[in-house]
């Protein structure tokens, strides 16, 4: 079941990562354009609605799943586990707290047992 799951959860991510990156370009002019450009105040709520929609784009695509396959992705590209992995998404790590004492998530517990890891400090 598990593999199942990471392999649709494979074959979504390589489905998805063109599109994401052109969403990624796209910012650029609505990074940019309002910047260098006189625009209308209709034009300007028109980039700024783009400019949500794409952010929320990409924040949907920011889950658990998604951190721990890119942790995965960069320990097989290292080649190892560095002593001190440092990870600005705690928050989908975490499945809870008691006495001030995270507890992770089950599958960041699986992650970690796979690689062995030790040691993850939010940033």
């Amino acid at each position: 079941m598990a593999r199942d799951r990471a392999a649709a959860f494979e074959r979504f991510s390589r489905a998805v990562d063109g599109p994401m990156m052109v969403l990624a370009l796209a910012m650029i002019p609505l990074i940019v354009v309002p910047l260098v450009a006189d625009l209308s105040p209709a034009t300007e709520r028109a980039v700024l609605a783009v400019d949500y929609l794409l952010w929320a784009v990409f924040a949907a695509d920011e889950r658990a799943q998604t951190t721990f396959a890119l942790l995965a992705e960069c320990f097989e590209e290292l080649g190892g586990v560095p002593k001190v992995v440092l990870a600005d998404r705690m928050a989908c790590l975490k499945g809870g707290g008691v006495a001030n004492v995270v507890v992770p998530t089950p599958d960041y517990v699986q992650l970690a047992t796979h690689y062995l890891l030790t040691e993850l400090t939010g940033a």
